[in-house]
């Protein structure tokens, strides 16, 4: 599977997830009754960052999903297509051309710097990737 792909399918797995965002009573009232909760039943949700709540009975399934998300991720790294499409499309999404910032998309990318200093592998990845692309802005 692609970077790409897989990205699409954990992120379509993530949005029909149970959980909403409210950024106003309103919308937060409208939220609970998605989840089949009164807006007074406040104990019953838990927060996460950037305004979202999902049922606290959800909370298992949740950290499950995660951790499979993780997996996935770490098994599809061992793939050197896949990362070095992951490298292209972060150094694209995140403006590489213009601020050749490697720390950010290592950060992006989930990979820890000691990590990467250590990899031979991810370092010409990375380094074939950083090629690539910026061949294409320059041309």
């Amino acid at each position: 599977m692609s970077y790409l792909e897989l990205k699409k399918k954990h992120q379509k797995e993530f949005n029909e997830f149970p959980m909403f965002f409210a950024f106003n009573q309103e919308q937060f009232a409208e939220g609970m009754h998605t989840l089949g909760l009164k807006p007074n039943q406040i104990d019953k949700i838990c927060k996460f960052a950037g305004g979202g709540f999902y049922r606290k009975t959800d909370s298992k399934t949740l950290t499950e999903l995660l951790i499979r998300f993780h997996r996935e991720e770490k098994k599809a790294m061992k793939d050197d297509n896949y990362v070095l499409e992951m490298f292209e499309y972060e150094m694209g999404n995140h403006e590489y051309d213009i601020t050749h910032s490697d720390m950010k998309i290592l950060d992006v990318c989930g990979i820890d710097v000691d990590e990467f200093e250590k990899n031979a592998r991810l370092k010409r990845l990375y380094n074939q990737a950083q090629k690539a692309f910026l061949s294409h802005c320059y041309d």
